[in-house]
């Protein structure tokens, strides 16, 4: 037994034909597994077409919508104040009374300006009685003049009396001028019809010259006040409509007036808007947004699906003859579905990829899957 696994456990040398059996199943395997390989399918090639949806360029103008705050001010807002020291005797108006324009809003103890009012008026009255009777007298002495009954010298004289009469009535008219000016002083009146919005003293204070006593402004009638770039300042011609937007209100507005300047440290320039329609939800001193749809035509407008965004510059697939080019471009603006660009190679009418040019690459052909997209669809 020991003999017989010693003879079977022993390892042989291969013979010549074991050799020869053995290199042609390798030769066999190598092909085979070729074979295969070349089965399976080309090596590298071109990729296939890509479907895509096209849009065309056109020869419209971007219209870009700009937000800026704005606030919104009383239209005519008025501190009022006497225009002569005094103590208050009457309040006529509270907080949030509406009033008209000439109203008497407060008065003053107004009795000494009266006191000087009526001595002026006195004084004039005293004054033209006397004019009177000295014209009297120049008509009696120019008459005893020509029938030499009195000198030219007494004549003349009287004469003299009655021009320096006429000059102190002068003088009397405007001491009661100034007195009649001085006893308005002791009243403030509504410079225009509008709202009090807060008053300050009451009947017994002592009231200065100059010191706000009332605010009163036009509550129904407002303006906003908005600081824009120079950017908008130089576009104001080409701003389309004007929006007021606040908590889910909007309002149709106007540019009424700019300032022609630029603030110092902002770089900002002052627009004054006026609201159409005067909604009452658009309270003074409340912060809005104010838009302004601007038209750009510095450009070329494209659908805005067409911008494919790399690491490098932007870029477009325009599409000529079947197949894919790839042309850079500088978004200027974007609004809506449409984009505004700067690009030399771009024309109008050229077809762009805007759907399906994510994995495009240049020269791939394409097949369209469907109309034309316009620029300007919503």
């Amino acid at each position: 037994m020991t003999h017989w696994m010693s003879e079977f456990s022993r390892p042989t040398a291969p013979t010549a034909g074991g050799k020869l059996l053995l290199f042609a199943f390798l030769l066999g395997f190598v092909a085979s597994a070729c074979n295969g390989r070349s089965e399976a399918g080309p090596g590298p090639s071109k990729p296939p077409p890509a479907k895509v949806v096209l849009g065309k360029i056109v020869a419209e103008p971007l219209v870009e919508t700009r937000s800026f705050f704005g606030e919104v001010h009383a239209e005519s807002d008025a501190s009022l104040s006497a225009a002569e020291a005094g103590r208050v005797t009457k309040v006529r108006v509270v907080a949030g009374d509406q009033v008209k324009k000439g109203q008497v809003l407060i008065e003053l103890d107004d009795q000494l300006a009266r006191v000087q009012l009526n001595e002026a008026v006195a004084s004039r009255k005293e004054t033209a009685a006397q004019l009177a009777q000295a014209d009297l007298e120049v008509e009696k002495y120019t008459q005893m003049r020509d029938e030499h009954v009195v000198s030219l010298l007494e004549a003349s004289r009287k004469a003299s009396e009655a021009q320096s009469l006429t000059a102190a009535s002068q003088g009397q008219s405007a001491r009661v001028a100034r007195g009649a000016e001085l006893l308005r002083r002791h009243r403030i009146l509504a410079p225009f019809a509008g709202t009090v919005a807060y008053r300050h003293v009451d009947p017994g204070d002592w009231l200065a010259a100059g010191q706000v006593a009332l605010q009163l402004l036009t509550a129904s009638h407002v303006e906003i006040e908005v600081r824009v770039p120079a950017a908008i300042l130089d576009a104001l011609d080409r701003v389309r409509t004007v929006t007021i937007v606040e908590e889910g209100h909007r309002a149709t507005a106007r540019i009424e007036s700019a300032v022609n300047a630029l603030d110092p440290r902002t770089r900002t320039a002052l627009l004054r808007v006026l609201v159409e329609g005067h909604p009452d939800w658009l309270r003074v001193g409340a912060s809005v947004n104010v838009e302004f749809a601007v038209s750009r035509s510095d450009g070329i407008t494209i659908p805005r699906d067409a911008l494919v965004y790399g690491i490098a510059a932007p870029r477009v697939y325009r599409v000529k003859d079947g197949i894919a080019e790839s042309v850079d471009v500088k978004v200027l603006a974007a609004a809506n579905e449409r984009a505004l660009v700067a690009s030399g190679e771009l024309h109008v009418d050229d077809q762009l990829v805007v759907r399906g040019n994510e994995r495009l690459r240049p020269g791939q052909p394409v097949t369209e899957e469907s109309a034309l997209v316009p620029a300007s669809a919503p």
